[in-house]
């Protein structure tokens, strides 16, 4: 069925006008999402008909994207040109395994869903084909898409965004190979946790040497006035 609705958007893409009133009956819902993915790559080549400005700035789409963005903290920008849909679907499954969303992104539409927010850090990493790892854990986020797209080595990471600060494809490398962030927080706590007990110790140790010193004293100023 993908296959078809390819060939669909094929034939269809240097007919404007058949384009516009097209309502690409007989697929399924899935298969008209995907529609709109092939519309990505193809539609630049369309005049600005009424469908094509549609497909351009969905609403719906749109919003859809703001939302991802506001719940992610990590984000790993990459380049998908030349994987298969096959492909892109086995990527998505492997990354969903670790709580991190993948998604294609039409790179039009998510600058205008990034523009308010993360667009300045965001928007020179949106070049080719794009897809958008979304997650909430930095490290184990990098880690799972490098994971995940190692076996294709067609995919390239272009970067990531973190909270509003982009860093580049090195820097996501770097990350994978940090610790999760909990972890680094119990590394944090333990390490905080080591000079307070060490200070504790001088403390206690200081005040048992003060009392020391002071039954010292105690004892010689008795045995003066006993003498």
């Amino acid at each position: 069925m993908l296959e078809e609705a390819r060939h669909e958007v094929e034939r269809l893409i240097d007919q404007p006008q058949a384009i516009e009133h097209h309502r690409f009956d007989g697929f399924p819902h899935g298969e008209v999402a995907y529609f709109r993915v092939l519309m990505g790559s193809l539609v630049d080549n369309v005049p600005n008909t009424e469908f094509v400005k549609h497909a351009r700035h969905k609403p719906e789409m749109i919003e859809d994207l703001r939302a991802q963005l506001g719940a992610s903290k990590t984000m790993i920008v990459s380049e998908y040109r030349g994987l298969k849909v096959k492909e892109i679907a086995e990527i998505r499954r492997a990354l969903s395994k670790q709580d991190v969303k993948y998604r294609v992104v039409k790179n039009r539409l998510m600058r205008i869903a990034a523009e308010e927010t993360i667009g300045e850090a965001l928007n020179p990493m949106l070049t080719g084909p794009t897809a958008i790892a979304f997650g909430t854990d930095e490290s184990a986020t990098a880690k799972a898409v490098l994971d995940a797209t190692r076996p294709y080595r067609v995919v390239t990471i272009t970067g990531a965004v973190l909270g509003d600060r982009a860093i580049s494809a090195d820097a996501v490398k770097s990350l994978a190979s940090l610790p999760p962030r909990e972890v680094l927080l119990a590394k944090l706590a333990g390490g905080m946790q080591a000079p307070l007990g060490t200070l504790a110790g001088l403390l206690t140790a200081n005040i048992r040497n003060l009392g020391s010193v002071m039954a010292q004293v105690r004892d010689q100023k008795a045995q003066a006035e006993g003498a």
